[in-house]
């Protein structure tokens, strides 16, 4: 059981207060409820790799408005410490420096979301030498279509954290080719060897292999005659993509999707802009050209799933909101942000167009938090460390601070709609004043394998 205790949270005040569905009492429950509801269609989680409370008030205070997911009913609080770790609510707010200490990585929180296993930092998929069970395999079990999408790497260790099991998330060549051999439908990520960060083909001999899997599987890869990785078809191009996502050419059955681009799709090109880039290259650095935004390449990726009659699971990831929070890079850490938010809107719109509620289920997460963001104190004239971000408008640079290069061991923000996120609620067991009842990153792994399961 994980300790309860009191947390004092004078970061935010922006209504994450309550969520709609209590449990009832003080009791912590067991870690396990059977689901006796209808089977989802489709589930599909998607991560903020790095986002905390105050990168979305960050990104709401830029955009002028709030994200529709801060008013589903379902929302909470989430842990992320790895095996062996513990959130301390009482410590945690009583001294500023307490949740620099003990923090998840990617690896970890990814394998926790998808297994329902904690466990040690830079782990893929396993907690010793014991291969876990993702959620992915376990769908495919139950019929279900699975993929993967992000906008950093295919094998870097969020995606990874859901397909491959692996000792290190650094051994991206043997996490790629794993990926490859596995039975996914759709991989979508960064990591093209012939490209550079900016988008630009990279001088002979300058490739990097690493994260498909090596020069040889990147050869079988281009070559769809020899029967080695022909289950897959390789897609590279933004008119490709969008092929696919408008239904123009038709849906391949299995599509790994690596845009020309090195390690992620925005947030390592050249620049060093001051103003945020909104998303029409008229302000701040201009974008990397041939180079799908993050939701084109997650709708092209419910195209290619949902040919599947019994449904799908999908994980989305927005990686680069990290990579922005270990820079303090508070321009750039937006930008990543919005992209995500809009990849949200983009996957919303398709459930209520093509699905529905009913029969779908949407979790928004993070699987920890980067850089412990906070307000400016010096916009805000606190004198307390957890000042909250500041609202310079609409389009202005909100007043933020950075206090680490590094993740936090936070709480994160968790929402879900639609058919069986009300089970969420059954895994609250803990509680604080201003966040209401809390998950812990685990129960997305046990709640969505019992769904699948029904």
């Amino acid at each position: 059981m994980r300790k309860s205790g009191m947390f004092l949270i004078l970061l935010l005040c922006m209504g994450y207060s309550a969520c709609n569905i209590q449990p009832s009492g003080n009791s912590m429950p067991d870690r396990y409820y059977d689901y006796n509801g209808p089977k989802p269609k489709n589930i599909i989680i998607m991560i903020a790799d790095g986002c905390g409370y105050a990168q979305i008030q960050a990104a709401d205070f830029y955009s002028g408005s709030p994200q529709v997911y801060e008013s589903w009913m379902v929302r909470y609080g989430m842990s992320t410490f790895p095996s062996g770790g513990s959130y301390l609510p009482a410590e945690s707010w009583s001294d500023f420096n307490h949740v620099l200490s003990g923090p998840t990585d990617s690896a970890a929180a990814a394998t926790a979301m998808s297994t329902g296993v904690k466990t040690t930092l830079g782990t893929i998929g396993q907690l010793g030498s014991r291969r876990l069970n993702h959620l992915m395999t376990a769908a495919q079990l139950e019929g279900y279509a699975t993929g993967v999408v992000t906008s950093v790497q295919w094998s870097h260790a969020t995606p990874a954290g859901f397909v491959a099991h692996n000792s290190s998330r650094k051994n991206y060549g043997a996490i790629a080719l794993e990926m490859l051999e596995s039975n996914m439908d759709v991989i979508i990520g960064c990591g093209h060897p012939l490209y550079d960060n900016d988008g630009n083909p990279v001088s002979s001999g300058s490739e990097e292999y690493q994260y498909v899997g090596g020069e040889s599987a990147w050869n079988h890869l281009l070559d769809d005659s020899d029967g080695i990785y022909d289950q897959w078809t390789l897609v590279e191009t933004t008119t490709a993509f969008q092929s696919i996502a408008d239904g123009s050419v038709s849906a391949p059955e299995r599509l790994l999707g690596i845009p020309r681009v090195y390690k992620t799709l925005q947030h390592e090109r050249s620049g060093t802009s001051s103003v945020v880039n909104p998303g029409d290259n008229t302000t701040g650095d201009t974008f990397n050209g041939d180079v799908p935004a993050l939701s084109l390449l997650a709708q092209a990726a419910i195209e290619v799933l949902d040919q599947n009659d019994s449904g799908f699971v999908l994980m989305i990831e927005g990686g680069a909101v990290d990579w922005a929070g270990h820079d303090n890079n508070s321009v750039r850490n937006i930008e990543e942000e919005l992209s995500f938010n809009t990849t949200v809107e983009a996957v919303i719109s398709w459930v209520e167009a093509n699905s529905s509620w009913d029969e779908t289920l949407l979790i928004v997460t993070a699987d920890h938090e980067s850089g412990y963001l906070t307000g400016s104190s010096v916009d805000t004239g606190s004198t307390g460390p957890w000042a909250s971000v500041v609202d310079n408008g609409s389009g202005n640079l909100p007043g933020m601070d950075w206090h680490s290069s590094g993740h936090t061991n936070q709480l994160v923000p968790f929402f879900a709609k639609g058919i069986g996120a009300a089970q969420f609620s059954l895994y609250t067991d803990q509680a604080d004043p201003q966040h209401g009842h809390y998950i812990d990153n685990t129960d997305i792994g046990l709640v969505v394998k019992d769904l699948m399961d029904n």
